[in-house]
């Protein structure tokens, strides 16, 4: 997980440049190893993580509380992983291939979200 963190922290992802990118490093988490970064504007944040467990890696995401429900309504119908298992034996390059298609999947919900919400209003 420390060279897939590398790898990714020398990339910048592709997100638009209202929206604000942070990341929180590596972790220990409940036993687990943890790479996550939040995507966020206003109340609206996404993280998108990579946990390392005992035998496999799992791609995930999760909301803050406080976003907006079609926010949330929007990134539910989206494809962004849900606790996907990844198989152990992957390369780095991969790893860091999905987490950074990841990140870029959010920026489309974001999209998406100030096409069909904000912009209505």
């Amino acid at each position: 997980m420390n060279e897939v963190r590398e790898a990714i922290k020398k990339e910048r992802p592709k997100i638009n440049p209202d929206l604000k990118f942070g990341s929180s490093g590596l972790i220990n988490h409940n036993g687990t190893k943890l790479y996550k970064c939040s995507i966020l504007k206003g109340k609206n944040i996404i993280w998108v993580q990579l946990e390392k467990n005992e035998i496999n890696i799992v791609s995930n995401y999760y909301i803050d509380k406080g976003a907006n429900y079609k926010f949330i309504q929007i990134a539910e119908l989206s494809n962004l992983n849900k606790n996907k298992t990844i198989g152990f034996k992957e390369s780095k390059e991969y790893l860091k291939k999905l987490f950074l298609e990841q990140v870029e999947i959010t920026n489309e919900i974001f999209e998406k979200y100030d096409t069909d919400v904000i912009r209505k209003q």
